[in-house]
């Protein structure tokens, strides 16, 4: 398999991880090495699962509601019927060219920008809202989910040219809380000028400095801790 030069595509989440360290983005995306499988029972995995469940009660395939999402049982009920009446886009993956121009989520060669989101809500042709699902805390983590949301809003406006309001909400299935922010097409404008040159950062680098310290290396696929040891320059967070 030839060797990638560059990286050629970005998500809020390869984002964040080219930020924080550009050597593992440089040895997952260019060296393409493969990382550890998870255990059973990591926070990943059961995400991941959770997230499952609750597209499978919204879509219908679930009749009763499992006990993960039950916090949110007056949401994810509301959620389903306004599914049932066509309101409602479940796990839609969005691609865009970079200059943000809707393409198809693999359209390999084109997409520059990759975007999913968990549930999206569209009350008129101006109006949404986007539902991201957080397993987990939300105490550590303000910044990052408010990025994120401001990221998949710049992505809805430019799939949809007409939104003009657009309402972001995180569902903290553990914890049972809400987070809502709203989006005004202005502000939004001014938030893609930033993920643009954020993004043209790492899709356009051709050199991947590490930033090796013990806090970036207690969770990276490649350092001493998980078990990986790919990484020449990873610190032992357990040191």
């Amino acid at each position: 398999m030839e060797e990638r030069k560059t990286i050629p595509t970005w998500s809020f989440s390869s984002l964040t991880s080219y930020e924080q360290c550009p050597y593992r983005s440089f040895l997952k995306r260019i060296k393409r090495l493969p990382v550890p499988e998870q255990p059973a029972d990591s926070p990943m995995l059961r995400g991941n699962k959770i997230h499952d469940l609750a597209e499978e009660f919204v879509d219908g395939r679930l009749a009763e509601m499992p006990k993960e999402l039950k916090k949110f049982k007056i949401q994810f009920e509301g959620l389903r019927e306004l599914y049932m009446d066509g309101s409602v886009s479940l796990e839609q993956g969005w691609g865009f060219d970079i200059n943000w121009e809707p393409c198809t989520y693999d359209d390999w060669g084109t997409v520059w920008h990759q975007s999913k989101c968990d549930a999206v809500v569209q009350t008129d042709e101006t109006t949404f809202t986007i539902i991201d699902y957080k397993t987990g805390k939300s105490w550590g983590n303000e910044v990052k989910h408010t990025q994120q949301g401001a990221l998949y809003a710049v992505a809805l406006m430019c799939l949809y040219p007409k939104a003009e309001s657009i309402i972001v909400e995180f569902w903290y299935l553990d914890e049972g809380k809400t987070k809502r922010r709203a989006y005004t097409r202005e502000k939004l404008l001014r938030v893609m000028a930033s993920f643009t040159k954020r993004g043209v950062a790492m899709t356009s680098a051709t050199e991947f400095p590490p930033k090796a310290n013990k806090m970036n290396c207690l969770y990276c696929d490649y350092g001493v801790n998980k078990g990986n040891g790919k990484c020449q320059y990873a610190v032992d967070p357990n040191l």
